[in-house]
């Protein structure tokens, strides 16, 4: 277990971590610990449990943490494989968990496998989302799968990609203004009128290897690559926010719409919403090293951040004007979280509704909004007609 600065990062690795109160950091006492420091996969529900798979894990794979307790997942119970890499809710609050065999289905207590001999040659899950109509959708090694809770449809590189390249690998699935987005080994993908469609905008991330998408509440689709970062708002070209030198793994949104990008080689870097660069995270700044892999945004309180060496729990207090962290390892005045887009209520995909005041508190599972009302502490959920 290592300390930085506790008042911004605590570090879980293998092994019972012991935490102190120190500033404003989470207390662990002796309560379980994580199997292998490499987090391979992270991810928060919308009861803001964290889930996390490491590395190595011959017996536990699937872990889960609700703010207290730490409790197992394994193919020795309800698992259909140990490894973890997608994660999506479906409107009724089930919970899909892809990996390299298929998936996992996980509703109260009922549990359901689905595997090669359903989901054909597109078993092998990257990623996954749930779209506004409650369907899932699926990256996976060779093409896309789509579920809606009838029957699955196969989207393979041959129908329709438009890259007749192989290995085709789809790493990145996500909804945006309605339509389906897939990133893969040779750029991004729309899905127009049931056939996907490689991008081949000239500003765009075509034939470089797209390992994460994320829709951004403003209306903005971001693509992280291994050669630069890319957003593009509804009818207008692409713009690079990070150049071909960042080796980009992950993206997420924070509480106040701030842009978290997960790169293996240079750390974090957080943008505004416009696109503007508020601050770079190294290890000069408290990081162990410069490898990121995966980002989620709990519903208060820390961005969680997978690294190759443990599970961080990163909570940094900005300016109030937005503006950069000139100095993070300088405790700044605490000041309440900003509430981002807090006047009136807004659906499933961000978008304003009218009525009372609420604070839009993210998921990070399925690309969907959980929302608490500003009186209260119980979280409300609005259901799109």
């Amino acid at each position: 277990l290592v300390f930085y600065d506790t008042t911004k990062f605590v570090y879980v690795c293998s092994g019972k971590p012991t935490f102190s109160n120190l500033g404003y950091s989470f207390i662990w006492h002796q309560r379980g610990w994580i199997e292998g420091n490499k987090i391979d996969f992270i991810s928060v529900d919308h009861n803001n449990n964290l889930w996390v798979t490491p590395d190595f894990h011959p017996s536990w794979g699937l872990h889960r943490y609700d703010g207290t307790e730490w409790s197992y997942y394994s193919t020795n119970d309800v698992m259909l494989h140990n490894t973890v890499n997608a994660f999506a809710v479906d409107s009724s609050g089930g919970k899909w968990f892809g990996g390299p065999f298929g998936f996992t289905y996980l509703k109260g207590e009922h549990s359901a496998r689905y595997r090669e001999n359903t989901l054909g040659n597109l078993y092998d899950i990257r990623d996954c989302v749930v779209s506004e109509e409650n369907v899932l959708w699926a990256a996976c090694r060779n093409g896309v799968l789509r579920y809606d809770f009838s029957g699955w449809k196969s989207y393979e590189y041959n129908e329709g990609f438009n890259n007749h390249e192989t290995p085709l690998f789809i790493e990145a699935i996500e909804t945006f203004d309605n339509e389906i987005v897939a990133g893969g080994s040779k750029g991004v993908s729309w899905l127009r009128e049931d056939i996907f469609v490689k991008d081949t905008t000239p500003e765009g991330p075509e034939n470089r290897a797209v390992y994460a998408l994320k829709t951004h509440p403003s209306e903005q689709i971001i693509a992280a690559t291994a050669n630069g970062l890319f957003i593009k708002s509804k009818n207008m070209p692409w713009r690079q926010l990070l150049q071909d030198d960042a080796n980009c793994s992950d993206i997420e949104i924070d509480l106040d719409g701030r842009i978290w990008v997960a790169t293996r080689n240079q750390g974090i870097f957080v943008f505004d919403e416009a696109g503007n660069q508020l601050f770079q995270f190294t290890t000069e700044h408290g990081l162990l090293y410069h490898y990121i892999y995966n980002l989620a945004q709990s519903h208060h309180g820390p961005m969680w951040v997978g690294s190759g060496d443990g599970l961080i729990a990163m909570e940094v207090f900005w300016k109030e004007d937005n503006s950069s962290v000139t100095n993070p390892k300088v405790t700044i005045t605490r000041k309440p979280i900003s509430q981002f887009r807090n006047n009136g209520i807004f659906d499933l995909r961000g978008r304003k509704q009218t009525g009372q005041s609420i604070q839009q508190l993210r998921s990070g599972a399925s690309g969907m909004y959980i929302y608490k009302n500003d009186k209260s502490d119980n979280l409300k959920r609005i259901e799109l007609k």
